[in-house]
């Protein structure tokens, strides 16, 4: 719950700032947990944006957008004076009181869906997984040749080596490859879901803005 209100402080900070994008480094393992976040800025005048102008995909951590809507200081105003506790230990606006402070009510679990579905075919897209999964293959390769090196150094002798450190490489190898074609399925699976939930609901995403 801490981390949900220090990055909606954040925002708020943002919004008396009058600025047009507010940015956020993926805090939460959870997306589910960040679609939250995502329905509770919106209430603050903030709409998830995608990946924010200067993420590069060639890094393992996602950084967001959330961009202010036309109508944020209404809003704004509004769920405080709905929610004056927020920040203090309150219940954030849709979502259920306790335990993290983004778990949706039954009320706003639609909107957080479908905002998951959004978030979740981000993370998906092809340019992205496909440098991502540049970024994982280089660094196990990187791994893999630094535990080849320590073995020739360390191996009492060459068939210490051969009987020793290669059947490990060899190992390593086989899983990093049983990942690699795994989290391509699962991707391509997420991927395919999310879109036809966003398809089924009428929801064009991502927004093309020079439409």
């Amino acid at each position: 719950m801490a981390a949900a209100r220090r990055h909606l402080r954040k925002l708020l900070l943002s919004a008396e700032r009058g600025e047009e994008l507010h940015v956020l480094p993926m805090p939460w393992l959870s997306h589910r947990k960040l679609a939250s976040f995502a329905y509770v800025a919106e209430q603050y005048g903030y709409r998830y944006d995608g990946f924010a102008p200067e993420y590069s995909p060639s890094t393992p951590t996602h950084v967001f957008a959330f961009r202010r809507t036309a109508d944020a200081q209404q809003r704004a105003a509004s769920t405080m004076e709905q929610y004056p506790d927020a920040l203090r230990g309150g219940p954030l606006p849709g979502m259920r009181p306790g335990g993290s402070g983004l778990r949706p009510l039954p009320e706003a679990s639609r909107e957080v869906a479908l905002l998951l579905a959004r978030i979740m075919v981000d993370v998906t897209g092809s340019q992205y997984r496909r440098k991502r999964i540049r970024f994982a293959v280089t660094a196990a390769v990187i791994g893999l040749v630094v535990i080849l090196v320590r073995g020739a150094f360390t191996a009492a002798s060459v068939d210490g080596f051969l009987t020793g450190i290669l059947p490990v490489i060899g190992g390593l190898s086989l899983l990093f490859l049983a990942a690699y074609v795994l989290g391509r399925r699962l991707s391509r699976r997420w991927a395919a879901k999310y879109r036809r939930m966003l398809d089924e609901a009428g929801v064009e995403w991502p927004i093309n803005r020079l439409g």
